[in-house]
């Protein structure tokens, strides 16, 4: 069962934090839905970076505050609002992604049963 824990727009940054971070396996993988190009560095070769640029260091530094502040909404708003209410949300702030994102997958990042994804899809109006 493939489980949505984020999705992302182009351009965004991502990285699977605990693996790169602390040189451990990752518990999950990364799913590219559409035509993607990617690009990567080693964790030695962004220390060397950082070790370098106090501005790159302020920059990943920036980008991971972003990232947990993103994280820490996230989490308020799947703990504060309804079903409904999170799917209006979702709506909202990504209706793309409606016609982009398999509904399966929409379900699972919602924490909702994909049967009751379809009656809000259908009855429910943004």
């Amino acid at each position: 069962m493939a489980l949505a824990v984020w999705m992302l727009r182009s351009t965004t940054m991502l990285f699977i934090s605990c693996s790169f971070s602390f040189h451990v396996p990752s518990k999950y993988f990364l799913t590219c839905l559409t035509d993607s190009e990617l690009e990567y560095i080693t964790y030695d070769d962004l220390q060397k970076l950082v070790d370098q640029s106090q501005q790159i260091e302020r920059l990943f530094r920036r980008m991971t505050e972003a990232m947990f502040a993103g994280m820490i909404d996230l989490h308020i708003e799947l703990r504060a609002m309804t079903i409904e209410e999170w799917y209006k949300t979702f709506c909202r702030k990504s209706p793309h992604l409606l016609q982009l994102v398999p509904h399966k997958y929409i379900a699972s990042y919602l924490g909702i049963d994909p049967t009751n994804f379809g009656k809000l899809f259908n009855n429910v109006k943004f």
